[in-house]
């Protein structure tokens, strides 16, 4: 016989238990949802405390680096550069490079000491539209594309090795900077070489006579030191 009542009950257990089928499933989905979304969470903690991490350490070796070396680095904000402003409108800073930073090779030649990434960035923050680098490196390190500074790079002709520029290149980057730094009084000069001290240091010292900054060479390579190198160094170039 057929009852109605007893139909009725079953079909209700049967919705009840289909219901609670539904809400077991939707209780597993989401709790493999949170295990996704905290794993995710953890990784990304995971990933901020580890670049904070390694920056603290490059921040440390760069230190040390300063300390060995004797140059003074760029570390404000979030830059940590071989650079420093010899004046407002002329930057002396070591190649930038795609590589580690902070490396050197066997014979102790810059093969790494800018990331060429962070150092675009800072150009582009500060002076962008109003810059010119003049690349000084007959290395390797130096051979890369213009383009990495918005098409601005002048490369100096140089001999190989670590030998300056001739005396009429020198006159010659002279001039054109004069013009670049006549011609728009915002404008701003970023010079180069594989470490960008020795000749960077000839090269800005020279464009400080040619300009009237200075008015004798050893005056002119006092500021350049002054400027390039830490406190230290510096007293021991002046005794």
């Amino acid at each position: 016989r057929f009852c109605p009542q007893g139909g009725t009950a079953a079909s209700n257990g049967a919705k009840v238990s289909g219901n609670s089928a539904v809400a077991s499933r939707m209780v597993s989905r989401t709790v493999v949802f949170l295990r996704i979304f905290r794993a995710v969470v953890i990784a990304i903690r995971s990933h901020r405390m580890g670049s904070l991490y390694m920056y603290q350490v490059q921040l440390f070796v760069s230190r040390i680096y300063c300390a060995w070396h004797g140059v003074r680095r760029y570390l404000m904000m979030d830059y940590n550069l071989d650079m420093c402003y010899v004046t407002s409108r002329l930057i002396a800073l070591a190649a930038p490079s795609f590589r580690h930073l902070y490396l050197r090779d066997v014979r102790g030649q810059a093969i790494g000491l800018n990331s060429a990434e962070m150092v675009a960035r800072f150009l582009k923050e500060r002076h962008y539209g109003r810059l010119r680098v003049f690349n000084a490196c007959s290395e390797a390190i130096g051979d890369y594309s213009a383009q990495m500074f918005f098409s601005t790079v002048t490369r100096l002709s140089v001999g190989k090795g670590w030998l300056p520029p001739q005396f009429l290149d020198v006159l010659v980057f002279c001039d054109n900077l004069a013009v670049l730094l006549r011609d728009d009084p915002e404008a701003v000069a970023a010079v180069h070489c594989s470490d960008g001290c020795a000749r960077t240091g000839m090269l800005l010292a020279c464009a400080a006579l040619y300009l009237g900054h200075r008015y004798d060479a050893e005056d002119a390579l006092r500021l350049f030191a002054r400027r390039r190198l830490s406190e230290s160094v510096f007293r021991r170039v002046l005794e």
